[in-house]
């Protein structure tokens, strides 16, 4: 019997919820696992790529990042990871990945938010504005590196 591939499910708070869902529906054919913490913004997931998804080897990374760039502090005039920041680093991300693994890529876009309800978090807010506008980036980056998505929004 083959063994079965790996799939990791790298990104957002989101993926730790449907990752048991994942594993429901695919267990049998795949082991199927999450960063071993959130990924957060797309600074942080290229600060632990080796970490996180080179050393550890997997046949499929699926990856997604935006939310946490997208957030704004209260205290700060804009997001956490300006646009172009947030695709530089995708860019990044994804020429590591495609020149240091054998991974199999699949984008994930970012989940969508409702206003209001970012609005009464403390602390920070989310806009769905900025989710169309990262998504967008995100998308971009995808086609060009010819990568499936997975349209989470």
């Amino acid at each position: 019997m083959d063994p079965k591939q790996t799939l990791m499910l790298a990104g957002d708070s989101i993926s730790f919820g449907y990752g048991p869902l994942v594993q429901a529906r695919i267990g049998a054919i795949c082991e199927v696992t999450n960063l071993p913490e959130i990924g957060g913004t797309s600074s942080n997931l290229l600060a632990h790529l080796d970490t996180w998804l080179i050393r550890p080897q997997f046949d499929i990374i699926q990856l997604n990042c935006g939310l946490h760039d997208l957030a704004r502090d209260r205290d700060a005039m804009g997001p956490r990871v300006a646009i172009a920041s947030y695709e530089a680093n995708l860019k990044e991300i994804l020429r590591r990945l495609r020149d240091e693994t054998r991974s199999r890529l699949v984008w994930a876009t970012t989940t969508p938010v409702i206003d209001e309800r970012h609005a009464a978090r403390k602390g920070f807010d989310r806009r769905e504005e900025d989710v169309r506008t990262y998504n967008m980036a995100s998308l971009r980056v995808a086609e060009d590196a010819g990568l499936p998505v997975n349209d989470l929004n």
